[in-house]
């Protein structure tokens, strides 16, 4: 993508695959700081997932409830099983509302 709009349109990206402009290199040597650091990172991830919207949103984005709560049909409870089973195929011209009129 970054080639071909280099080529196609003179556009130079300024993308780095480390990130190198988002984040921070640690020091990971084994020293009293970086325990420090660790400690305080793991503390706060520790809040962050109690806290109870995070777990609502966490839940939305790797649970099974994204399709339930986003994108499922939601069918009168009238609409039967068998309903769905003889009109399966919605693009048929013999199924029933289909017809030429």
């Amino acid at each position: 993508m970054f080639k071909k709009n280099a080529e196609k349109y003179g556009v130079v990206s300024s993308y780095d695959q480390q990130l190198s402009g988002y984040t921070t290199s640690l020091d990971k040597t084994d020293t009293e700081t970086f325990k420090k650091h660790e400690e305080q990172a793991l503390q706060i991830a520790e809040e962050i997932e109690k806290n109870t919207t995070s777990v609502e949103r966490s839940t939305v984005e790797n649970g099974d409830d994204e399709e339930a709560k986003f994108s499922a049909v939601v069918r009168d409870s009238t609409y039967s099983n068998s309903n769905l089973n003889n009109n399966n195929n919605n693009n048929s011209i013999n199924s029933p509302g289909n017809e030429i009129r």
